[in-house]
């Protein structure tokens, strides 16, 4: 949490990615997505693909 309070401090566009318990926290962030499962291994598996889709648009040049 202190990570996304500094880079929103700095302009950053921030983003987090929790599960079912940090749902509530997600919504205070410029992008949140809650993964529908409380299990920690669940949340990284999609933590891992979203940033490999970020590096992806990246490398593209892709910018929203």
């Amino acid at each position: 949490m202190k990570a996304l309070e500094a880079a929103r401090a700095r302009g950053m566009v921030t983003l987090l990615v929790t599960g079912t318990r940090g749902a509530t926290e997600a919504a205070k962030w410029d992008h949140g997505i809650v993964v529908p499962s409380a299990e920690t291994a669940h949340v990284q598996e999609v933590t891992l693909a979203v940033l490999h889709l970020l590096c992806q648009a990246i490398e593209n040049g892709v910018r929203s």
